[in-house]
């Protein structure tokens, strides 16, 4: 079994974070703001790979990780909720456009 270090922790968590985010279905402006904060997070990581004794900075870098990986976890779950919502909408929509539908067939007949 191999030790790790926690800027090797840190490095891992930022790649699983930066693979969850790729595969979130966010639009521009989510987007954009998961990419800002995994530049954060880079930056916080560089400094910890830099100072790797340095409790403040490994400190900060896992802040910043807890931070990121919040707001990726919070985006995908609005998102699948906006998805879900959106669907529902539809559903109803067809649903009413079905019974007006009928509605107008029988005041044909």
């Amino acid at each position: 079994m191999t030790s790790t270090t926690p800027v090797d922790d840190l490095i891992t968590d930022l790649g699983d974070l930066r693979v969850k985010a790729d595969a979130a279905h966010a639009d521009a402006i989510a987007r954009r703001a998961i990419e800002e904060a995994i530049w954060e997070a880079t930056r916080a990581i560089s400094a910890a790979i830099q100072a790797p004794e340095s409790e403040p900075t490994l400190s900060l870098a896992q802040a910043t990780l807890r931070r990121t990986a919040r707001l990726i976890y919070t985006l995908e779950a609005e998102i699948a909720r906006s998805r879900r919502n959106a669907s529902r909408a539809a559903g109803l929509g067809q649903r009413i456009q079905a019974r007006h539908a009928a509605k107008a067939h029988q005041g044909r007949s």
